[in-house]
């Protein structure tokens, strides 16, 4: 027994053939591009994803990544980007451009969720930023007036996957997506009707929330998928990569690095933090467990367009960090803003301080470590709120390099344990659609991606270097005076 799971990235697309005992078979990925129209904006075309996943799906099938009999599938799981907007037709097509997390412009429209009462904020239990779909949808209201009209949904990406495999019937999201829509009352556990009336949204357009191992449908031959599969709910990237780590408890948190970056910490039950908290509540892909996240825009996603900059590879600013001389200029990458802790999407990055004597060296080394910064920003706020992450687990492809991880261990000030699971969401997806059939138990699960995760000779930890304690100090120093300059 074999299942199928497909995780719909923000840059790429991962498909997996996904065994009874969670190996992974085969993988392959496709990268799509995110595109900027005009300021602001983040955008991804639903047909670039479309031809991606049939060509990952096809390549995968054919058994050049590894040994896969196309005839064992049993079902297929999802996993895809949060906070993303679809808005898809009466048959089930994709209207327009999709909006993703890392767009600015609903500006406005948080505006007028943080003029709300205290107590509806805090049942939002959620920064009011711009990138999640709540605002992004009031924003189509005032922009594209004529498309939401036409629209009979709008959906996060992985729910417009699941319509694209199985049919308009397949149409519904999941408590992990939902809960992170700035749309839902977490303590209450349902769409916020008052909160839907406040921002101008259709509460129609909301999808009906499913258990993330429901099978809402089966798939048709599209895409290229063998036509009859069960396809399940499936949950948002972060909920599935914590559960293909076997993070889910309490007491072991995920530090995972990607085109944007999240710190993680799984709660045994929702806390709210107030009216203006500064990390976000979401439910997991257990059920009725619940996580504690601090996000940042600016990891995977800057880093790249940094290396394009500069016309550098990855080998060349990883080598950077060989040295950490005093007096590197420092890099803001906030370059679409910013979420954990600041909440502004008006940042903007920069290098400050640059003098005659630096080099591409010396560029591309502060620009790893402004990442890290901003990455320990978002570690401090989610230990601020009591949250316990423990000595998280360390994934994504940007977590690889020896040297990357001692740096992050630095500016965290804390140990790291790298994991085993190079393809934690893809995992957790297929854990999800293999629950469903009752090949196995959640929580049994759980515990096996846990060992599995840490392998049979686990990664040492990558402990923070005493040494370098003054550096960082220093260093995190000169990121908060640089911000406040230009802030």
């Amino acid at each position: 027994m074999t299942v199928l799971a497909i995780d719909l990235g923000t840059g790429s697309v991962k498909v997996a053939v996904v065994a009874e005992d969670l190996a992974v078979l085969a993988v392959t990925s496709r990268p799509y591009p995110v595109r900027s129209p005009r300021p602001g904006a983040a955008e991804a075309e639903p047909a670039a994803w479309a031809a991606a996943v049939a060509d990952a799906v096809a390549e995968v099938l054919s058994g050049r990544c590894g040994p896969v009999d196309p005839a064992s599938l049993t079902a297929v799981g999802l996993s895809g980007q949060m906070h993303g907007v679809v808005l898809l037709g009466p048959q089930g097509g994709a209207l327009g451009s999709a909006l993703l997390w890392p767009d600015t412009r609903a500006t406005a429209e948080v505006a007028r969720l943080a003029a709300a009462p205290a107590g509806v904020r805090e049942r939002l239990a959620n920064p009011l930023v711009p990138g999640m779909a709540g605002p992004m949808l009031a924003m189509l209201a005032r922009t594209e007036p004529v498309m939401l009209w036409q629209a009979v949904a709008a959906v996060a990406p992985k729910d417009w996957l699941r319509v694209a495999l199985a049919g308009p019937d397949a149409l519904a999201t999941d408590p992990s997506d939902a809960s992170a829509t700035l749309l839902w009352d977490v303590p209450g556990n349902r769409w916020d009707a008052e909160v839907c009336e406040l921002l101008g949204v259709d509460p129609g357009l909301l999808a009906r929330v499913a258990a993330s191992t429901d099978v809402l449908g089966r798939t048709t031959g599209a895409l290229g998928l063998p036509p009859g599969l069960p396809v399940v709910t499936g949950a948002a990237d972060t909920a599935c990569a914590a559960l293909g780590s076997g993070t889910i408890r309490p007491g072991r948190g995920l530090l995972a690095v990607g085109t944007g970056g999240q710190v993680v910490a799984p709660l045994a039950a929702p806390k709210l933090s107030g009216a203006a908290p500064v990390t976000h509540t979401y439910r997991s892909a257990a059920p009725a467990g619940w996580y504690r996240m601090g996000a940042i825009q600016s990891a995977g996603l800057v880093l790249e367009r940094v290396l394009g900059w500069l016309g550098a590879g990855w080998d060349e600013a990883l080598a950077s960090l060989r040295d950490r001389p005093d007096g590197d200029p420092v890099f803001l990458p906030h370059l679409a803003g910013e979420r954990t802790p600041w909440l502004d999407p008006r940042m903007r990055g920069a290098w400050v301080g640059l003098g005659l004597q630096h080099d591409r060296a010396a560029l591309l080394r502060s620009a790893l470590s402004g990442v890290a910064c901003a990455l320990a920003d978002a570690w401090d706020a989610v230990l601020d709120t009591g949250a316990d992450p423990g000595v998280p687990y360390l994934v994504g492809g940007g977590t690889v390099a020896s040297a990357w991880r001692r740096l992050l261990a630095d500016a965290l000030r804390t140990p790291l344990q790298p994991i085993a699971v190079p393809h934690a969401a893809a995992v957790g997806a297929a854990a999800l659609a293999l629950a469903d059939t009752g090949a196995l138990d959640l929580s049994e699960a759980a515990s096996q991606l846990r060992t599995t995760a840490l392998g049979a000779r686990p990664a040492p930890l990558v402990e923070p270097d005493v040494g370098s304690i003054g550096w960082v100090l220093e260093l995190r120093a000169r990121f908060e005076d640089a911000r406040h300059r230009l802030g």
